[in-house]
């Protein structure tokens, strides 16, 4: 078994991984959705949000399961076998059921202005991302985080070679960046499995018995059988917001909420990273009973990825014409106020995925599923009024893109506080300091780019490079705001001062003389 690296030590692998891999995914920004024009791009992510779902509905927290199962038992061979068996029945579920809608016409209504073989390969899009998601995580289970750090970036920056050749090429078709996103998620998959057999994670030589798999199959129907219902009105919750979008609002709005949605992924890989190791450390504390380095670990990991998150969010709407002008061009003008309210999300969603571990690692999925079967029956009527057109029956407010993304943060921002409500009180947390924090990273970052920004929210559409350098120099004056905030009030970013300290005593121009 190969020796486990410390928390702090996984973390930076982490956050240096996402930095790498952000900056890699802005050159995929910058060549895909100009490529493709607003309304292929908008289809591209339709298919992939709406297989998503679809895979997400059919694994039903299988794959929180099989986490929280690897984190707690050396042995996992048993629960591979499973949980190999078990995706490879989903994935011909999926391959089939798709097929079958394609061929006797279902698929024309499920995915309207799509043509098959795109939606085939959408299909396999959702898949792969699961198998992607699910093989990379198994290495963050048993500590192997930077191994699998070096694999996924070493593939990603292989991957934007091969795009980049595409674009030189004139070669980005729908059909080609399906096919290329299938691959870049199963090539790190395939990598990881093969030096996860070498380093025997497994941890067992013996083969696996029936009784084994039973076992295993109690254990995963327990966790599991209460989130049935919430993975039901989750699909339907899920699948009709981005169709409804789709059907009342066609294409071209797809791909502007497309490329919101593409810059808020951005921002939440750092969430996606850290993630895993802050669930595997609350696993193992739950199964341990050390409720106080729950409480420990919640109260520092959440505000400090918060924090994090909130500064490259803030930051990313306040300039939302300009990213649109360098990344979408012309084809995207209309999508300044759905970029600017989906940048922002990635906030939210920091409080979604952190709280929704607690929830995971502690077993408490009734908990969970009772909770947000409640916002997602609200946001139902609510992303109807906002997108239908104004002739219908039941006539809406035809916002479209907007509409869809300010129904998500409002919905959302009700949800997760109400995560976060019931996990102070599990944990013996102050919810009130929480939602404190919350209010004040944004007010004080948001402020302080209105100011450097000459009390502006969003400039007008850029007409040349001009408003590029202006927004490098807006930049640069709020990197500097916000180090002085870690430096001066640590405890807003997680940090403790004597941290700060050494974090500033590592730069060369620090360096105490001897």
């Amino acid at each position: 078994m190969t020796r486990n690296d410390s928390i702090e030590r996984r973390f930076s692998y982490k956050i240096l991984a996402s930095a790498i891999t952000s900056g890699l995914g802005l050159v995929t920004l910058a060549l895909v959705p100009r490529s493709l024009g607003s309304a292929l791009y908008g289809q591209f992510d339709f298919l992939r949000s709406q297989f998503a779902t679809i895979v997400n509905f059919l694994r039903t927290g299988t794959a929180e399961a099989f986490f929280n199962y690897n984190s707690r038992n050396e042995n996992s061979r048993a629960a591979i076998v499973f949980y190999s068996l078990f995706a490879a029945a989903v994935s011909l579920l999926v391959v089939l059921g798709t097929w079958a809608a394609i061929v006797f016409g279902a698929a024309d209504r499920a995915f309207p202005e799509i043509a098959g073989g795109h939606i085939m390969l959408g299909a396999c899009v959702g898949l792969a991302t699961w198998i992607f998601t699910v093989v990379t995580g198994f290495g963050d289970s048993k500590g192997q985080t930077r191994q699998v750090e070096i694999i996924k970036v070493v593939s990603r920056t292989a991957g934007i070679v091969v795009l980049v050749v595409l674009f030189v090429l004139n070669a980005i078709t729908l059909t080609a960046y399906l096919i290329y996103t299938i691959a870049i998620m199963l090539a790190p998959a395939v990598v990881s499995a093969i030096y996860y057999r070498r380093s025997n994670l497994a941890d067992g030589s013996a083969p696996v018995q029936r009784g084994e798999l039973k076992s295993i199959g109690k254990y995963f129907l327990t966790f599991c059988s209460p989130l049935v219902v919430y993975s039901i009105f989750s699909l339907v919750h899920d699948i009709f917001d981005r169709w409804f979008l789709q059907f009342a609002a066609g294409s071209e709005q797809q791909g502007y909420y497309a490329l919101g949605f593409r810059v808020a992924s951005i921002c939440t890989l750092i969430i996606l990273a850290i993630n895993p190791i802050f669930m595997r450390e609350l696993s193992k504390a739950h199964g341990e009973e050390r409720l106080g380095v729950m409480r420990t670990l919640y109260n520092r990991y959440l505000r400090m990825i918060y924090f994090l998150v909130a500064c490259l969010a803030v930051f990313f709407a306040f300039h939302s014409n300009e990213i649109i002008y360098v990344f979408g061009g012309e084809g995207y003008r209309g999508a300044s106020w759905p970029f600017f309210l989906m940048a922002l999300s990635p906030i939210i969603a920091v409080y979604g995925q952190l709280n929704s571990s607690v929830y995971f690692s502690t077993e408490r999925t009734k908990s969970y599923r009772n909770i947000l079967l409640v916002f997602m029956v609200a946001g139902l009527p609510i992303s109807y009024i906002l997108v239908a057109p104004g002739d219908y029956f039941v006539p809406g407010l035809q916002l479209g893109a907007v509409g869809l993304a300010t129904k998500k943060l409002a919905v959302q921002f009700a949800a997760v506080n109400a995560l976060a409500f019931f996990n102070c009180r599990y944990l013996g947390a102050s919810f009130r300091k929480l939602l404190f924090h919350q209010m004040l990273m944004i007010g004080g970052l948001a402020g302080a780019l209105w100011v450097f920004k000459g009390g502006q929210v969003l400039s007008e559409p850029p007409a040349g490079w001009w408003a590029m350098f202006r927004m490098i120099l807006t930049g640069i004056a709020y990197s500097v705001f916000v180090l002085a905030v870690i430096y001066c009030k640590p405890a807003l970013a997680g940090l403790s001062k004597d941290e700060v300290i050494r974090l500033r005593n590592k730069i060369p121009l620090f360096h105490k003389r001897q």
